[in-house]
């Protein structure tokens, strides 16, 4: 539905504030509100009962829903409906290095309220500032009250909403899957890149590049660490890359039995056409000895020197020439002659979007960015479970601490979002770990010792030599005291503590 919907504002004790009350008091609990908003839906001009459900702003949207659910789960017409992702996330338990992989259950409120028999429905759509923002605290005035602080996020976002027609949707994904389908940048619908083509193409996934050195991984360090990022590096990437076309996206060789036999024989017409598309390549080349012993400042497929198989994409052949490495032969490549053109103004727009609205930097950035993330999204049945339906079978669900029974439904094959592109998603990876991996090895050649790569940072010791001019993306942010590398991705410092998957302890 388009966002034209009233406001509702819940605390955690459940104390509410409608925005149809000038005053913004709370008269009643959120009880007694849903009680009175039941025989007082909002009205359109003509003064007909609006079916366009109450945007409701809280910190617990489950918490909310269950209150309500215990008073009105006897009421004939009530209803709620949660829909449930399963998935697959790592994580580092604090004692070993390598991460694990642990199955997930995300659980939405997608709405709770009321449905009549004439199909009339009033709805409350719940969302949270903590689905769209790591940090609701450095949101907006300290000195206003909670529900302030709440209504005038909650107001921002349905503006925005509203500004860019866009549908109500309660997570920031949702947000940026129809960013990605805007005629703005996407003029002419697109060509929906096939399912079996994205999950083929997923093995190739570059993911976050992290290397340490040994020598600096459990030492201290209380001199200075230059830690230097790219700014806006997924922006970045997909300004500048140049991304196949999904509407002439083929896949070519091999591809079918995936097999590592030669398709494209360097030196042969057929290798020359296709190595200048753009795309992903699977390829034999061979990787000199002394690549090796550069250390953490290569990419993983020249870390093994010799003959050997691996994934390259279109972005990265450079950086494999200037390595001294020599592609043999392709054996299969999903690739393009055009150029897409419709991510880089996308990633344009979001970044003059961000800069325009500093105010709301905390919560735009990240849901413009999450568009990125969605480019790789995996297919996935979809579940719901609904308190009323014609159709599902009873399951029981933990919502939070509390079990409810619901009818489970849940399609019988998985559905891949319309905007996955994994190549798209992978060059964008590595186009990340590229410049990070050039501007260490510059560095080093200038002298300078490399501490580490995180992702889009270079980690550089401070043994009183300048640094040289950064070009555009890089910058120094931050300059650390009493370093500590934990593994290759976790540290700590006097200035930041970098512990995904750890219990976060305490600054020395």
């Amino acid at each position: 539905m388009w966002v034209d919907m009233r406001i509702v504002v819940v605390d955690a004790e459940m104390n509410v504030w409608y925005e149809d009350k000038t005053d913004m008091k709370a008269d009643w609990d959120l009880i007694e509100f849903i009680r009175w908003v039941r025989d007082n839906w909002p009205r359109d001009r003509e003064g007909k009962r609006r079916t366009t459900p109450i945007m409701l702003v809280c910190h617990n949207p489950h918490k909310v829903m269950l209150h309500a659910h215990a008073a009105f789960k006897d009421d004939p017409e009530w209803n709620l409906r949660i829909n449930v992702n399963t998935g697959e996330r790592f994580y580092l338990d604090g004692e070993v290095r390598e991460p694990k992989v642990r199955t997930t259950q995300d659980m939405r409120v997608a709405f709770f309220g009321f449905r009549t028999s004439g199909r009339k429905t009033q709805y409350f759509h719940p969302v949270t500032p903590h689905a769209f923002m790591d940090d609701f605290r450095s949101y907006g005035d300290p000195s206003w009250p909670e529900y302030i602080r709440l209504y005038h996020w909650g107001g921002n976002v349905r503006k925005w909403m509203r500004t860019h027609r866009l549908r109500f949707t309660s997570t920031r994904g949702g947000l940026s899957a129809q960013l990605l389908r805007d005629k703005r940048f996407y003029p002419e619908p697109r060509r929906k890149v096939p399912k079996l083509t994205n999950e083929k193409v997923r093995a190739a996934l570059p993911g976050n590049f992290y290397s340490m050195r040994e020598e600096y991984i459990d030492k201290l360090l209380p001199g200075a660490v230059y830690l230097i990022d790219q700014q806006n590096a997924h922006h970045h990437a997909a300004e500048k890359v140049e991304l196949p076309d999904a509407n002439s996206l083929f896949a070519r060789g091999r591809f079918a039995t995936v097999s590592d036999e030669p398709y494209a024989r360097n030196g042969k017409l057929i290798y020359e056409n296709l190595i200048n598309e753009l795309g992903l390549f699977r390829v034999r080349m061979w990787v000199p000895k002394h690549l090796a012993a550069i250390g953490g400042a290569i990419p993983p497929w020249a870390s093994e020197a010799g003959l050997c198989n691996a994934f390259l994409f279109s972005n990265e052949l450079d950086l494999a020439n200037e390595l001294g490495i020599e592609i043999r032969y392709i054996s299969y490549a999903f690739t393009s002659r055009d150029r897409d053109k419709g991510l880089a103004q996308y990633s344009r727009w979001a970044q003059r979007e961000v800069e325009s609205n500093p105010q709301h930097r905390v919560w735009l950035k990240p849901t413009l960015l999450s568009a990125y993330g969605i480019l790789g999204a995996r297919p996935r049945q979809i579940e719901s479970g609904y308190w009323q339906a014609s159709k599902g079978e009873p399951f029981r669900y933990l919502v939070g601490p509390t079990p409810i029974t619901l009818f489970k439904n849940r399609t019988k094959k998985e559905i891949q979002p319309a905007i996955a592109n994994v190549i798209h998603r992978g060059m964008i990876e590595a186009h990340t770990r590229k410049l990070s991996i050039e501007l260490a090895r510059e560095l080093e050649k200038d002298g300078h010792v490399i501490i580490g790569i995180h992702a889009d940072a270079v980690l550089v010791k401070d043994e009183g030599q300048q640094l040289p001019l950064l070009p555009p993306p890089w910058r120094v942010k931050d300059r650390l005291n009493m370093f500590e590398a934990i593994d290759k991705v976790s540290f700590r410092s006097e200035q930041v503590d970098i512990l995904p998957g750890r219990k976060r302890r305490g600054k020395r």
